[in-house]
């Protein structure tokens, strides 16, 4: 069982990562484009949203409203 625990944390630790790393490289697309975006926003990227989605969706948004309605439809995918 604490093996199982231990994997579990582990998995949920590179999750976050993945997660914080995507977002990092949303921000940094968004303001290479200038687009402003909000720190909070941007790292509250669904899960489950391909990462050929999101960054498709950032490198066509007009704004961070727009970057957020180009995921809506791919949420669980």
């Amino acid at each position: 069982m604490l093996y199982s625990l231990r994997d579990q944390s582990r998995a949920e630790g590179e999750a976050k990562g993945r997660a914080e790393g995507r977002a990092e490289a949303v921000r940094d697309v968004l303001r290479a484009r200038g687009i402003p975006c909000s720190v909070d926003s941007i790292t509250g990227i669904p899960d489950g949203v391909p990462g050929r989605v999101v960054f498709a969706a950032a490198l066509a948004c007009a704004s961070e409203r727009d970057f957020h309605a180009r995921l809506r439809p791919h949420v669980g995918e």
